[in-house]
């Protein structure tokens, strides 16, 4: 029966998953090239968690929803229902990067202007956060040096808006562990660098360059005492220069991308479907299946019971209106609130201009308040209606 494969997880103790983990060789979960030889203890374990995870992927209708069931049973056991909402600041669309997927990418003239915030635009826009109580201030770019010395600047001034009582979360892309460090002293708490997918060929083929270079860097900022977050993208593709596939995301990819978010022991773990992009080499491929990363959501959960999932706004982009209460109703926690200044929302193109969703401080509030999560906020917090009563406006002086 199915529900004996879930519970087949339940009932591993953490105890027993840290000694299968700690079996479990990295080369054999990225399939790389440079593995020589797995062990037979690791090829064991890895191929247990993998035929369990495939089949669970592929869960739909009441399977899918006892699925979505015990995940909020484990949030609800380890987490009691509480919940994040993150305030998102992109402070520019430049970017370095060729990724396939991305619009941001460097070579896109279709984009049209690149904008750079300055540290006191970060400031001024961290205002607005502060004033809807949400104590995580995001920071995202795309990747370019730059941003090192302009966020740099910006955090101990955000951190004195906060009188401290804040947390810095940071998505500026691969950078030198000097300029991580340069970061973490300026006060930065966490920071998020998807591996977007565990498969060596196909992370080669949709970002140009070694999955081992961006591993490398999930391990620096560990070192340096971060909280990070990772995860993948359903429905990742790679094409040759006619446009066509030459590599194509499976579910065993899928599995082995939660075994190497659990094996890299994350704080933050997401799952985005994958959304076709306007002057992107993918921007004629179909869209990633949503129900799919609804799954894979929900085994993370159940996985790893502690870290902070988000649902994302391109489930609304693929599942409508209530796509990210369907994620938190899958297990997710956490909710991204954009308070990038209006005209610069559109050119910040994550998946496309055209698709992109928005998500508004009400609405957040709003879906989570349906999906029996408490957010946290800061103290002294105003009731939920006044909230939503306020229009928030930056101070004149």
């Amino acid at each position: 029966m199915k529900q004996n494969l879930i519970e087949t997880l339940l009932d591993i103790s953490e105890q027993e998953k840290e000694r299968l983990l700690a079996a479990i060789q990295i080369d054999a979960i990225t399939e790389s090239p440079y593995l020589e030889k797995e062990s037979t203890e690791s090829q064991e374990y890895r191929q247990f968690f993998q035929s369990l995870f495939e089949e669970i992927l592929h869960f739909e209708d009441n399977e899918q929803q006892l699925l979505f069931e015990i995940a909020r049973y484990v949030r609800h056991k380890y987490l009691e229902n509480k919940g994040n909402l993150r305030g998102v600041i992109e402070i520019t669309n430049a970017c370095e990067r060729s990724c396939n997927y991305c619009p941001m990418r460097i070579e896109n003239e279709e984009l049209g202007d690149r904008y750079n915030f300055s540290s006191e635009k970060i400031l001024e826009t961290a205002i607005e956060i502060k004033e809807a109580k949400i104590p995580i201030v995001f920071i995202q770019a795309g990747e370019i040096k730059a941003t090192t010395k302009t966020v740099s600047r910006a955090i101990p001034k955000i951190r004195q808006l906060f009188e401290n009582n804040v947390i810095i979360l940071l998505n500026l892309g691969d950078k030198p562990k000097e300029d991580y460090t340069i970061l973490k002293e300026a006060g930065a708490n966490q920071y998020i660098i998807k591996f977007e997918t565990s498969n060596w060929n196909l992370h080669k083929q949709a970002r140009g360059y070694l999955l081992s270079d961006r591993l490398n860097r999930i391990d620096d900022l560990l070192s340096l005492g971060y909280e990070v977050g990772s995860g993948t993208i359903v429905g990742l593709k790679a094409v040759n220069a006619n446009g066509k596939i030459e590599i194509e995301q499976t579910p065993k990819m899928l599995a082995n991308d939660l075994l190497l978010a659990m094996k890299k022991k994350v704080h933050m773990c997401s799952a985005s479907p994958f959304v076709p992009g306007k002057g992107t080499p993918l921007a004629q491929m179909s869209a990633g299946n949503a129900s799919m990363t609804l799954n894979w959501m929900a085994l993370a959960r159940i996985m790893m019971p502690k870290v902070m999932i988000p649902s994302v706004s391109a489930l609304n982009v693929l599942l409508g209106q209530d796509g990210q209460l369907k994620g938190l109703e899958a297990g997710a926690n956490t909710i991204t609130v954009n308070f990038t200044p209006p005209n610069y929302q559109d050119q910040y193109a994550i998946y496309s201009k055209q698709k992109r969703y928005k998500v508004k401080y009400e609405y957040a509030l709003d879906i989570m308040e349906k999906a029996g999560i408490e957010p946290t906020l800061f103290p002294n917090m105003p009731s939920r209606s006044f909230l939503l009563s306020q229009k928030l406006e930056l101070p004149t002086a």
